[in-house]
């Protein structure tokens, strides 16, 4: 997230500390895109449009779901801190929390943003529910041991799909994609999608494999996602016109549009 300072967990450390359950998103409102895995495609394909990046140091391509149209905005993230979406990115329903390598064993150890507000001395967290981190015994508590669960799904899902992209580059089906958006007066950089057009060349052989391994799902799923521009074109237009009235007698209201939130939040 914005300015997120990730340090490892421990009971030395975070003992007197307190996780503060999340009641909006605000804190993900300058997150212009999030990183998506290939479990997710099948849900965050009816929502977002999929993009991916490239890493050009390592030339890896990396899927993530388009929330907005420029840095730092979000338009998925309504003015109440409300998540405009019937899904939830796993990477923001594990926020303040992480996965990363130790600096010197590179195993991978849990990690929480401590500028998040969300970890707390227990005195300071006067509002919300909030959960242990760590029981009597110094193990983690029953609620971080089943975030410490889901981000362990969460990076081993991240491991197939990099994996996935890296076959997809191999057969050079990546090709720039410069959506035109704000109605057809702005041009996204920096994006890639799946090209159609080298898909239908490929060899009998070379769809087979695709097919048997899963991956003209991941394909298909960009495809149709790319259909959701539409959606972040509603979604400016609902932030313009409310930022245009007098936000003290008006709500942004679009609850209708997208349903309600998926409440299986540890799940994919």
């Amino acid at each position: 997230m914005h300015n997120a300072q990730y340090q490892g967990l421990s009971p030395t450390t975070f003992k007197d500390l307190v996780w503060v359950v999340k009641q909006n998103t605000l804190y993900a409102k300058h997150q212009q895109t999030l990183p998506l895995v290939g479990a997710e495609f099948k849900k965050a394909a009816g929502q977002y449009p999929i993009a991916f990046l490239h890493d050009p140091d390592i030339d890896q391509y990396n899927p993530v779901a388009l929330l907005g149209y420029q840095a730092n905005q979000n338009l998925f993230v309504a003015p109440d801190g409300r998540w405009l979406g019937n899904y939830l990115p796993a990477y923001l329903r594990a926020y303040p929390f992480a996965l990363a390598p130790h600096p010197e064993t590179g195993e991978y150890i849990i990690c929480a943003d401590t500028n998040s507000q969300l970890i707390l001395p227990k005195e300071q967290a006067t509002s919300g529910k909030t959960l242990e981190l760590f029981n009597s015994q110094d193990q983690p508590s029953h609620e971080l041991q089943q975030m410490l669960d889901f981000l362990q799904q969460l990076a081993a899902n991240l491991q197939t799909t990099q994996q996935a992209c890296r076959r997809l580059n191999e057969l050079n089906l990546f090709t720039p994609w410069q959506p035109t958006v704000i109605q057809n007066t702005t041009t996204l950089k920096g994006l890639y999608q799946i090209d159609e057009a080298k898909l239908n060349e490929l060899s009998p052989e070379q769809l087979a494999d695709l097919r048997n391994t899963g991956l003209l799902t991941f394909i298909y799923a960009q495809r149709l996602s790319t259909n959701n521009i539409a959606t972040l074109e509603t979604l400016y237009q609902q932030h313009q016109q409310h930022n245009a009235l007098d936000k003290s007698a008006q709500e942004l209201d679009l609850e209708e549009l997208f349903g309600e939130e998926d409440d299986d939040l540890l799940k994919f």
